[in-house]
């Protein structure tokens, strides 16, 4: 278990914008004499000294979490070691024994260490791995019909209580990880994913929670994160594809809410990878819309494909039209808001994905002349060079790095693509060609200007 370094009460700590703002302001206040010089080194020491404390107790979280996981395997190893010998009597002892030792270290953290967030991260997880243990282990001593499905809800539910009990984020991020299992396998048996998202709200109230006290904590990104990728996740699989060709419009709806969100409300993170919104959003849309010039996606899409019988379900088809209605709807929300306040153009370009779906997705299905391959080719090139302008624009070499990689990747694919003809090739390349030109001439005006 992990040292005893966080047993004090502490109060609210204040967010990483407001530090950024307050230090920024320093100047000013000693220019205007409000304080002094020294007053203000003072408030920079401490500040420091408070980030510097901030990264001491995520390392002792972080290696409780390891070292309590390690413990627990190492246990469960041991017993496994040793299984063979053991009568059924015995084995039923050392596995609720097991669970015991869960529960007093659940009970530890919650009576004794309460106020100690690494011993609440480390005692539920270990407690939540003892959990799936304990019943994979009495299932295989009494001979009770395997049922993975029922095994993993089952687990995933009695885990619960531990997020909010300890208030430990590890076991909710391990909880999100086994819904979003139980999803896929479900859906692989022919049956529902559905019930994955009443799942996910389950633990929704420890997200908000601590989102609201700092958006930029490390169990807020953390648990941002999960939940992000794990919805990116289940939208594919819980999705019945009646009709076919809807999660085009719905997965670029999805990615470009987690952008616009992340893209306007949370610049202020110390650190990219504490704005998970923002960068599932750019990578998605990157990769999605890279995908949709390749032909495959677009071949019998729509209506008039309608997919009945079998193992598809009308009925079931109600949430991917929910689903549709409300990502597009919330997508359209979000942009307009851009438009009104924040009118960047990395922010607009990458926001406007899913009108661009939606309008190549009505071309697909009414066979019109033209082809949605040709506009995500030329959607793509706009994604790269509006990276790349923008990175340019804020010194964000990340960005400009991430732009260039967006045309290789168009520029190698559209080469080795063997369903376009070289005359169609030669176009394509004869555009993006221009279209470089084109925009090196708009950047030498622009730095051109910025040197003036």
């Amino acid at each position: 278990m992990p040292m005893d370094r966080d047993d004090t009460p502490k109060t609210a700590s204040p967010s990483r914008s407001f530090i950024n703002h307050l230090l920024s302001e320093l100047p000013v206040l000693i220019s205007s004499n409000v304080i002094s010089a020294k007053t203000a080194d003072d408030i920079r020491r401490y500040y420091d000294s408070r980030a510097a404390g901030d990264r001491r107790n995520t390392a002792f979280i972080v290696f409780g979490i390891a070292g309590s996981v390690l413990v627990g395997l190492g246990i469960m190893l041991l017993i496994a070691y040793n299984w063979g010998a053991m009568t059924r009597s015995i084995k039923t002892v050392l596995t609720f024994a097991l669970l015991a030792a869960g529960i007093a270290a659940s009970a530890y953290a919650y009576f004794v260490k309460r106020s100690s967030r690494a011993w609440g991260e480390s005692a539920g997880t270990v407690h939540f791995l003892f959990i799936g243990a304990v019943i994979a282990v009495i299932g295989q001593i009494y001979h009770i019909p395997a049922d993975t499905g029922a095994f993993m809800l089952t687990w995933m539910l009695l885990a619960v209580p531990l997020v909010y009990l300890l208030n430990a984020s590890a076991p909710a991020l391990l909880y999100i990880v086994g819904i979003t299992a139980w999803a896929g396998y479900a859906q692989s048996e022919g049956g529902h994913a559905l019930i994955f998202w009443p799942l996910a709200a389950v633990i929704a109230w420890h997200f908000i929670r601590h989102f609201r006290e700092n958006p930029y904590s490390v169990r807020s990104s953390f648990i941002a994160w999960g939940y992000s990728l794990a919805a990116c996740v289940s939208i594919g699989i819980s999705l019945e594809k009646v009709v076919p060709g809807l999660w085009v419009i719905i997965y670029s709806s999805y990615l470009a809410i987690l952008f616009l969100i992340g893209g306007m409300w949370f610049e202020e993170a110390p650190t990219i990878w504490q704005r998970p919104f923002y960068i599932i959003g750019a990578i998605g849309t990157a990769v999605i819309s890279l995908i949709f010039t390749f032909g495959d996606c677009w071949y019998n899409v729509g209506i008039h494909h309608y997919r009945a019988g079998g193992r598809f379900h009308s009925f079931a088809a109600i949430p991917d039209y929910i689903l549709l209605i409300g990502l597009f709807s919330l997508a359209v929300h979000l942009f307009i808001v851009a438009l009104r306040k924040h009118r960047r153009v990395i922010v607009l370009v990458f926001g406007a994905l899913p009108f661009v779906t939606l309008g190549c997705y009505l071309l697909a299905m009414f066979k019109a002349p033209v082809h949605p391959i040709s506009i995500f080719n030329l959607y793509s090139f706009v994604l790269g060079v509006a990276a790349i302008v923008h990175g340019i624009r804020y010194t964000r070499q990340g960005i400009v790095n991430g732009g260039m990689l967006i045309l290789a990747v168009l520029i190698g694919a559209r080469f080795v693509d063997m369903h376009m003809s070289l005359l169609i090739r030669a176009v394509i390349f004869l555009i993006i060609g221009a279209s470089f030109l084109v925009t090196n001439a708009v950047l030498a005006r622009m730095f051109k200007r910025g040197r003036a």
